[in-house]
């Protein structure tokens, strides 16, 4: 039996109804041998009703034990106990109503069960509250091994993961999706005019804006500095790309006020696409940085597409200024 299979019984009714069950009907077989001296089992085979009854005690021990530890049923330990109960009113009749002096242990039984009970639940409780604060303690590391710590963001990490599961649903599903690399223009002027808290909330802007304008089917997180990254989960064509990418751009040339400070900025954008410029989530990156420094060149506050003779004409550049 799979590890999936015990869970999905041990989280429904049918595993704790059972138990019940199981201690309903040992309770019953007490009750019916109270006032015998022997009992007959299989074969005819005679047992005195005092080893009779211990044997069935057990039986009902271990079925209150498993409903309590096994079941994750949330009212197990209130059944348990309304159980017990049952069974020690039922004995004290047997004893004080019924002069059945040999039912006189089942009280010392239902005291003893209800104590260990009450053990499993303290125990239980414990257990949930360490399993509670691990798996917060554990959503917390994830959230700082995603997420950028300033902006709430997916990180790099993240964004290369998105890739990566976007590129093998493309290629499973002949999709098409695109990457737009963006960056700030004049960030670091920011920083040194108006200081890095300024320039940290005016990060923390972009990212709320970015957020708030992009689709909800896309991704946005951000590389780290002044870098975001868009992926558009979804096929559109160069066109509805660029109409989509120029009102963010538009967007993030709006006037921003912090702390008093009025600052105005723009961003650059470099869009790639799957699988037409790249077929890796480091090229789909790479591809986009480039025409995103394109858009540079060209005065900032612009867009840019990728293309080959882009990327060689870079090359170029960067071999020519390596040679100076």
């Amino acid at each position: 039996m799979s590890r999936k299979t015990i869970d999905k019984l041990a989280n429904s009714f049918f595993l704790p109804f059972a138990f019940i069950v199981i201690y309903a009907f040992c309770g019953a077989l007490l009750s019916l041998v109270s006032r015998k001296e022997t009992v007959s089992i299989a074969g005819g085979y005679q047992i005195s009703a005092t080893a009779f009854n211990g044997i069935i005690s057990q039986f009902q021990f271990v079925s209150l034990i498993a409903l309590c530890y096994f079941s994750k049923w949330k009212n197990r330990y209130k059944v348990a106990y309304i159980l017990c109960i049952i069974s020690l009113i039922s004995t004290l009749v047997a004893v004080f109503l019924k002069n059945i002096a040999e039912a006189l242990p089942g009280v010392s039984f239902a005291f003893t069960y209800i104590i260990i009970v009450t053990f499993l639940r303290m125990y239980n409780n414990n257990d949930e509250i360490y399993v509670a604060e691990l798996q917060a303690k554990q959503k917390q590391l994830e959230e700082i091994a995603y997420h950028d710590t300033l902006t709430g963001l997916p990180n790099r990490k993240m964004i290369v993961e998105q890739l990566n599961e976007m590129i093998q649903r493309a290629e499973k599903e002949h999709l098409y999706f695109s990457v737009v690399f963006i960056d700030l223009d004049n960030f670091k002027q920011i920083n040194d005019i108006y200081g890095h808290d300024v320039g940290d909330k005016y990060l923390i802007t972009v990212a709320k804006t970015l957020q708030k304008y992009c689709n909800d089917l896309d991704f946005v997180g951000r590389l780290g500095g002044d870098e975001f990254v868009l992926i558009i989960q979804r096929n559109l064509s160069e066109n509805k790309i660029y109409k989509y990418v120029n009102e963010l751009r538009k967007l993030l040339s709006d006037e921003v006020t912090i702390n008093d400070c009025r600052s105005t900025s723009s961003a650059s954008f470099g869009i790639t696409s799957f699988p037409h410029d790249g077929r890796d989530a480091m090229e789909l990156l790479k591809y986009a940085d480039t025409a995103m420094y394109n858009a540079k060149d060209q005065g900032k506050n612009a867009i840019s597409f990728f293309n080959q003779e882009l990327y060689q004409c870079l090359m170029r550049k960067l071999e020519f200024e390596r040679n100076l």
